[in-house]
């Protein structure tokens, strides 16, 4: 009896126990790895896999893009200096007493210390350009005004006389000496006179350049530059001298040469910059190097005139330009041209910013007018000079004379960008 009860109270725990538990959850089938089971008769197939194809980079994700603005424009005022012109001095004045002797001391020359020294000169430079995605294009140009360095000395020989000094060439042995050629004098058979000289100078040029975006280090954006540029240099130095007599009588000595230098040529160079499209302060700098031909042309011109009883009787030949020194001369020579373009910027908006900075434009050989002047001169024969030194030397003799020419100076610019 007792062992009923146990078994009959076990049966009734279990029964209970299996209704309070909770019904298993049925999990929906598995795809994907699992093998499809193919028709009968066919081979298993595993399920496919598909992913989507990486998107491209385009826009600032793609490497080296132009991080610049798309397009741009602007003007810049430039204050430029040129390095300065080496030449023998083109007037002198020495004391009346001791005109006409050796060792004269000069009370004043022109140019001072055999040189011409240019005061800065005002000009303006244009650029634009275009960016697409990873590269560019622009173009640029600029102009400077015309710079002229003048003097003019007169006197009517009673204090002082004014002449054009000159080297002759002596003759066989001989040591060359200084000598003036005098357009005012003292004394009963003094004159009256002066000289006049003037060098000017005017310098301009044109680039255009495609850019590729290219590695950027502490910068916003770098480019690698190739290009085309010209260069245009061209100068004239010019002395005038006049003497005039008592008797009415005069006689008028004057030398010019003129110089152009044209380069021509390709360039290479790298852009960096930092900042310049949000509102704030920025930073740009930029160099090329030119490699190409200039082409170089002097013109040496020179006349005399002698005015005698109103009647005037003009010859070639002046100082300077004369026999195998005058004519015209040309040439093409290789030369190296270089840039420097350096910019602090401040952009009021992201479409206008200011600039001012430094640039400097070198090219490794021009012919200049105060280089071609002859270092001595065979005055032996020439009608207004008074006391000949006899020589039989062919000088002066046209002889190319080429240097270095740099420019540099400030830049104030205003550039829209879009």
């Amino acid at each position: 009896m007792r062992a009923a009860l146990l078994t009959c109270s076990l049966c009734l725990l279990t029964a209970a126990q299996a209704v309070a538990q909770t019904p298993p959850v049925t999990l929906p089938p598995t795809t994907g790895l699992a093998p499809t089971l193919p028709p009968t008769g066919q081979p298993p197939a595993l399920a496919e896999f598909t992913t989507q194809p990486p998107e491209a980079l385009t826009g600032s994700g793609r490497p080296f893009s132009m991080n610049a603005p798309q397009m741009w424009a602007g003007a810049e005022y430039m204050l430029m200096w040129y390095n300065p012109m080496d030449t023998p001095s083109l007037i002198r004045v020495v004391p009346a007493g001791m005109a006409g002797g050796a060792g004269a001391p000069a009370l004043s020359m022109f140019p001072s210390k055999s040189k011409v020294y240019y005061d800065g000169v005002s000009g303006v430079r244009f650029n634009l350009g275009y960016n697409f995605d990873t590269f560019g294009i622009d173009a640029s140009g600029f102009v400077m005004g015309r710079q002229v360095v003048s003097s003019t000395l007169a006197s009517d020989g009673t204090v002082v006389s004014v002449a054009r000094p000159y080297t002759p060439a002596g003759g066989a042995g001989a040591t060359p000496t200084d000598t003036d050629l005098l357009f005012s004098l003292p004394g009963p058979l003094g004159y009256s006179g002066g000289v006049s000289a003037s060098i000017s100078s005017q310098v301009y040029g044109f680039e255009i350049n495609a850019r590729r975006a290219w590695f950027t280090f502490m910068s916003d954006s770098t480019s690698v530059i190739g290009g085309l540029r010209y260069f245009d240099l061209q100068e004239t130095l010019g002395v005038t001298g006049t003497a005039l007599f008592p008797t009415g009588d005069s006689i008028t000595v004057q030398d010019s040469i003129r110089t152009h230098n044209s380069f021509y040529g390709t360039q290479i160079g790298v852009s960096t910059v930092y900042g310049g499209n949000e509102p704030g302060f920025g930073f740009a700098f930029s160099t090329k190097m030119g490699i190409g031909g200039v082409n170089q042309r002097v013109d040496l011109v020179g006349t005399n005139t002698f005015v005698t009883g109103g009647v005037p009787d003009l010859q070639p030949g002046g100082l300077y330009a004369r026999g195998l020194n005058a004519g015209s001369f040309s040439r093409g020579k290789f030369a190296y041209m270089q840039d420097v373009d350096l910019k602090f910027t401040y952009n009021f908006t992201s479409a206008f910013q200011v600039s001012f900075g430094y640039s400097l434009f070198y090219l490794s050989s021009v012919a200049r007018p105060g280089y071609q002047i002859p270092a001595t001169v065979n005055d032996s024969g020439i009608r207004f000079v008074a006391a000949p030194t006899a020589s039989s030397s062919p000088e002066p003799v046209f002889a190319w004379n080429t240097h270095g020419f740099v420019i540099q100076g400030m830049t104030f610019g205003a550039t829209f960008q879009y």
